[in-house]
């Protein structure tokens, strides 16, 4: 005779295999979506929109033992605000938060703009007079602190330097050092900020000996070293990774992070191979 205990078992084993979560996406690869969990990357079916945008928070869900990328984690407002200019790209602020976007032609991007964002196709549809959202996105009409963003701030560049600029991937040596730069969207993000915690997102390849992360006041690769100061050891060294409070002042000025070694062999992959590569995060109010 069955127990009830079987019968629990039974209908247990056939209750549908659901779960979600949220993820921070990065890239396509080919079919697939590169995502970032936090403790590691994967790649699973993007359905429901295609592609995100990199650096976006999206929904994932679990059906039969399969991950997929559903949709955004969150609504996205369609209305922002021209941050920083580019061709082919520009940056929108939405929400606090940054995103590289494409535009259409006939329309030069202008610091300042408040522009429409097609979320669909991921470009900016132009310049508008004016919207009825009521306030600004990312903006708090009760007039206490507003929690930051969560979303990382991507780098706008990489690179390994050995008495010139070698490549895009970051390293940390006896005779070649890193860096990663954000083109002023740390400093649009941190404007009236106070920073609780800083986080950034290192892919990290290979390590050897000792490594020493720090910070720099450029806001692109200049021709000659970047420089380092605030200097401190960096463990662990890949994944995200919690940095000094010291270096937020740095950062919200505009500057980048440095990487060093003098006596080991560090390396990371560059923003061209991995667009989360030195993205921060930060915690705090405005």
């Amino acid at each position: 005779m069955r127990t009830a205990t079987d019968i629990l078992a039974d209908r247990v084993k056939d209750l549908p295999d659901v779960d979600r979560r949220t993820a921070i996406f990065a890239r396509m690869d080919g079919n697939l979506a590169v995502v970032n969990t936090g403790p590691t990357t994967i790649s699973i079916p993007c359905v429901g929109f295609y592609p995100p945008i990199p650096g976006m928070a999206v929904q994932l869900e679990r059906t039969a033992g399969q991950w997929k990328v559903t949709g955004p984690a969150v609504a996205q407002p369609a209305i922002g605000t021209i941050s920083a200019t580019g061709t082919p790209q520009a940056t929108v602020t939405i929400g606090g938060k940054q995103f590289q976007l494409y535009y259409r032609s006939g329309y030069t991007p202008s610091i300042g703009d408040q522009v429409e964002v097609n979320w669909a196709t991921g470009v900016i549809q132009g310049k508008i007079t004016g919207s009825n959202t009521g306030t600004d996105p990312g903006t708090n009409p009760g007039g206490g602190a507003t929690p930051l963003p969560t979303s990382p701030i991507l780098a706008s560049d990489s690179g390994q330097f050995r008495s010139r600029w070698q490549g895009n991937d970051p390293r940390a040596s006896d005779s070649v050092s890193g860096a990663w730069v954000y083109n002023g969207r740390v400093a649009a993000a941190l404007t009236g900020a106070t920073v609780t915690k800083s986080e950034i997102y290192l892919p990290l390849r290979a390590q050897l000996g000792v490594c020493n992360i720090g910070v720099h006041t450029s806001a692109t690769l200049p021709s000659g070293w970047v420089g380092m100061s605030l200097s401190t050891p960096l463990n662990p060294r890949g994944g995200w990774v919690t940095l000094p409070l010291s270096f937020a002042a740095t950062l919200a000025a505009g500057g980048g992070i440095s990487v060093a070694s003098g006596n080991g062999d560090n390396q990371w992959a560059g923003t061209q191979s991995d667009p989360l590569s030195g993205a921060l995060r930060f915690q705090g109010t405005r």
